[in-house]
């Protein structure tokens, strides 16, 4: 994600969570795949992420970031409801692994529409 998004603040496996706690890089991250796949003519009628990019981690606008993100994953990238996590397995780190296997099959999703996907992704 640093990589794909330097205007955003740089990502380290240290801060990583912390980066995406507010909601607003996973947004900015749905829509970028949407205007990829639009790109490809396929899938057309799209719906972006509405965010907040100054939201600050732990409040009502990070929530409501982070779950228009859940609505876009499980509505248009179709991610299936046991690779799902809740707003709060990320902003008060309840269960990490569930979110971490959501943006890896978010990735994979992506990857079918050219956005770029960490190496992982890659050796599949």
């Amino acid at each position: 994600l640093s990589n794909m998004y330097p205007d955003w603040q740089p990502i380290t496996a240290d801060n990583f969570l912390e980066c995406l706690e507010n909601g607003a890089l996973l947004c900015h991250h749905a829509n970028n795949v949407n205007d990829a796949a639009r790109k490809m003519n396929s899938l057309s009628t799209l719906t972006d992420c509405k965010f907040r990019t100054g939201a600050r981690p732990q409040t009502f606008n990070a929530r409501d970031n982070v779950s228009q993100f859940i609505k876009w994953a499980r509505r248009i990238a179709g991610v299936r409801e046991v690779l799902m996590f809740e707003s709060d397995d990320l902003i008060l780190r309840k269960n990490e692994k569930n979110f971490l296997l959501c943006l890896l099959e978010i990735a994979r999703f992506g990857a079918r529409f050219g956005v770029s996907v960490p190496a992982i992704i890659n050796l599949e």
